[in-house]
């Protein structure tokens, strides 16, 4: 029997206008880089690609299948046109779409990606679904990420079914709404349910500073705090310059909230996980060609740690192949074109540089 996972979140279409007539103004220290343009003119593009089926779960799914798994994808779309383009592009892929909700009279998430060299800033706006929580197949492991505001209920009902499955593994990464609600009591349950959470340093910043909102735990305080010291400082993108110890804050501060494992990724410099065998780094796979857009990239990464704990790798070993990934995704448009095969993958391993190991803190 193959090893399964049933990915759980939002399902859109991705279209990637590249830009060139504009710049990224950097001048302030105290706020992130902003994408410029000139206001009320007309600014020409590069290029336009669609790209359905995508999104944080469906992404997932897509690299499950290929690395060996069966996945199953709970979404919800519309009845339109984006709709059957989603659902033709997962079902190519071999990913089991029996339970996506098709809605009538509404429409399909589309999401724009304002693509800039190989970075990208995405307009995001998610439809409002009856989201109902149907009766999933049984799996070994849930990956569980973005979904639109308003679904506490069914993130309350996705927290029932898992409560009455005891067996099932949880794999947590949230998405914007679920790091908003991380002070809720659901979202709460989630993070210690957990097996698996993956996110970002700035999210993981996000996270501890949304549960600390109003709390009456000092000692939580004290990590917001931390957090928001650590995340302030200006950090070299030169490894060798970087406090890499210091990272050990925002993941114990995330491994209290109950997930056995933790990792926290730093885009092109690399991953650090928190595990039961101890604290460790992951450099970054080298890139084999300049990237073309990072777009998928942190997705790459966390769906394929956690197929390769249900493939029954050890954390270390599944910390290892997880860059490798990254690395070819960001090689096309789109989160899903560069995704490999569990041989491809295999193979790149083979080749990686003498250093490419989890390095223990």
């Amino acid at each position: 029997m193959k090893a399964s996972l049933l990915a759980i979140g939002d399902i859109t279409v991705d279209a990637f206008v590249q830009l060139s007539d504009a710049w990224v103004e950097t001048d302030n220290p105290e706020s992130a880089p902003e994408l410029c343009m000139r206001f009320g003119d007309k600014i020409p593009y590069q290029s336009l690609h669609e790209v359905a089926g995508v999104g944080n779960a469906p992404n997932a799914s897509v690299c499950a299948t290929r690395l060996g798994l069966h996945s199953h994808l709970i979404a919800n779309l519309g009845n339109d046109d984006n709709g059957k383009k989603c659902l033709a592009a997962l079902a190519a892929e071999g990913v089991d779409t029996e339970n996506i909700a098709v809605h009538e009279h509404e429409r399909t998430n589309y999401h724009f990606v304002l693509s800039f060299g190989a970075e990208r800033t995405i307009l995001v706006k998610h439809e409002i679904y009856r989201y109902t929580f149907p009766s999933p197949p049984h799996t070994d492991w849930v990956y569980l990420s973005s979904l639109g505001g308003k679904t506490l209920h069914y993130h309350e009902a996705i927290a029932a079914w898992l409560a009455k499955h005891p067996d099932i593994k949880l794999a947590f990464q949230p998405g914007s709404f679920q790091i908003a609600a991380s002070g809720e009591g659901v979202m709460k349950k989630l993070y210690a349910r957990a097996e698996v959470v993956v996110c970002n340093k700035e999210e993981a910043a996000h996270i501890m500073q949304n549960l600390s909102r109003g709390a009456p735990s000092g000692n939580l305080r004290a990590r917001r705090r931390e957090h928001e010291e650590f995340f302030s400082k200006k950090i070299s993108v030169s490894r060798e310059a970087r406090p890499e110890e210091e990272f050990c804050t925002p993941l114990s501060s995330l491994h209290s909230l109950g997930p056995k494992i933790v990792c926290i990724t730093d885009g092109p410099r690399g991953a650090y996980m928190n595990a039961p065998e101890g604290t460790f780094f992951m450099p970054p796979y080298p890139d084999p060609a300049p990237p073309k857009n990072r777009t998928g990239a942190g997705d790459a990464f966390a769906a394929t740690f956690v197929s390769y704990l249900a493939l029954g790798k050890t954390p270390q070993e599944a910390l290892r192949r997880a860059p490798i990934n990254s690395a070819f995704v960001v090689q096309h448009i789109g989160a899903q074109k560069g995704l490999l095969t569990k041989a491809q993958l295999e193979q790149y391993l083979t080749t990686a540089p003498e250093d490419f190991s989890p390095q223990k803190l």
